[in-house]
């Protein structure tokens, strides 16, 4: 799925309110709305790829309110994956499968990603963690973001709500002050093997944002506001 957005799909007493399948991947897609017992987004048998993406505001009623996975791997790369709500890992469940099943969890991982503001009573991610490839933000430990250049203690996100900030699909933007800013320095932006390539953001905008500048934490990446000149009259 590739520039795309899923609002407000429901899968009655089933997985992936949008998207189930034996795999997925997603680049430069919203998912926002969208509802299922398990996998309230997205569930897959398989692998899940997810980059330069928005996954907010899904709900399961069981497990994995963002994404449900069982027996795959699941890659992310500058995602913001944020406030989905699930009773077991409400952003992210490794596992759908049973309570039991064990997801592919080292070969999974994650670079330059925010998964947080977990709601409806789960941790961000359960079920076997994904892992780390760096720079990556939550706001607890349960997805395994333990690199040095990690952040497990986010504090206040600052992020926007889901709008028209530019580009096909509608995104959440950090606002001034969020940790999310400038937080991958220039020579770390395309971090092998994940971030390999990718130079512009879920919009379409440069990434980062000036030629030898930083990278943004999650999809979105914020662009330095247009200086404007005011003509002076000296007579």
């Amino acid at each position: 799925m590739i520039n795309s957005s899923f609002v407000s799909n429901r899968a009655n007493g089933g997985r992936g309110g949008a998207i189930s399948a034996s795999s997925v991947s997603v680049t430069n897609s919203t998912f926002t709305g969208n509802t299922a017992d398990d996998g309230g987004a997205i569930s897959s048998n398989g692998p899940v790829t997810v980059a330069d993406s928005t996954i907010t505001g899904n709900t399961a009623t069981r497990s994995g309110g963002g994404i449900g996975m069982c027996n795959g791997t699941i890659n992310l790369t500058y995602a913001t994956i944020v406030a989905n709500s699930a009773p077991e890992g409400a952003n992210i469940l490794g596992a759908v499968c049973a309570a039991g099943s064990v997801s592919a969890a080292a070969e999974s991982s994650s670079f330059g990603s925010v998964v947080a503001a977990p709601a409806g009573g789960g941790m961000n991610c359960a079920r076997g963690v994904i892992g780390t490839s760096g720079y990556n933000v939550s706001d607890d430990d349960s997805c395994g973001f333990t690199a040095v250049t990690d952040v497990q203690d986010a504090g206040v996100l600052l992020l926007g709500p889901l709008a028209d900030n530019g580009g096909p699909t509608w995104t959440r933007l950090p606002q001034s002050g969020s940790p999310l800013i400038d937080a991958i320095p220039d020579e770390a932006c395309q971090t092998a093997p994940l971030a390999t390539g990718i130079v512009t953001d879920q919009r379409g905008f440069a990434r980062p944002e000036q030629t030898g500048g930083r990278c943004d934490i999650g999809a979105v990446e914020v662009q330095l506001a247009p200086v404007e000149v005011v003509p002076r009259f000296t007579g």
